[in-house]
């Protein structure tokens, strides 16, 4: 027993990407993402399946051009670059959970790949929002799996200290204004 979770369509509407979030748990198989040719609606064609080769359990994903952005839960966000149905490959990631790996409902929940700014938004039910650049990551010819991760550590970093210095300006300016407490 499964389910299609969610699926997002490639650009060119021939096929559709689709993640199962119940295999994980019920079958015990690792992740995985199918491909189905939906060129002939009548006729939907099964292609194959691809991951990341890790336990945890798939939740969303978006297509942007031929690459495959994933919320995976515990593994947090995962980038496939699509050469064709047949070839994809892993390219970047960035673990929101790092506290394991295993099959559940921990860690990366959605992913947003819309931005102008080209960012990519990862929400994750215990460590919240980031904010990561996947640039590098799109323009590897190698497998380049830590370049997501480190070059996201340190927009990360940066996020978080300039929230907290503009947190603790606003204080200081709501303090500084008299008889208006709450003024943000």
């Amino acid at each position: 027993r499964g389910f299609a979770h969610q699926g997002w369509l490639s650009d060119d509407k021939r096929y559709i990407y689709l993640n199962d979030e119940f295999d994980e748990l019920d079958f015990g198989v690792p992740t995985s993402t199918h491909i189905i040719d939906v060129s002939i609606l009548t006729n939907a064609r099964y292609v194959q399946s691809f991951g990341s080769g890790l336990s945890s359990t798939d939740h969303n994903l978006m297509v942007e051009g031929n690459f495959v952005f994933e919320a995976n839960y515990t593994s947090g966000l995962r980038i496939f670059r699509v050469d064709s149905p047949s070839l994809v490959t892993q390219v970047g990631w960035f673990d929101t959970y790092p506290q394991n790996d295993n099959p559940g409902f921990n860690g990366a929940w959605g992913v947003y790949t819309k931005l102008p700014s080209g960012n990519i938004l990862v929400s994750d039910i215990q460590n919240g929002l980031f904010i990561l650049d996947a640039t590098a990551s799109m323009h590897l010819v190698g497998p380049g799996l830590p370049a997501l991760s480190l070059l996201g550590m340190v927009m990360l970093s940066f996020l978080y200290i300039a929230c907290t210095a503009w947190i603790l300006w606003r204080r200081m300016v709501r303090k500084s204004i008299p008889g208006d407490p709450q003024r943000l």
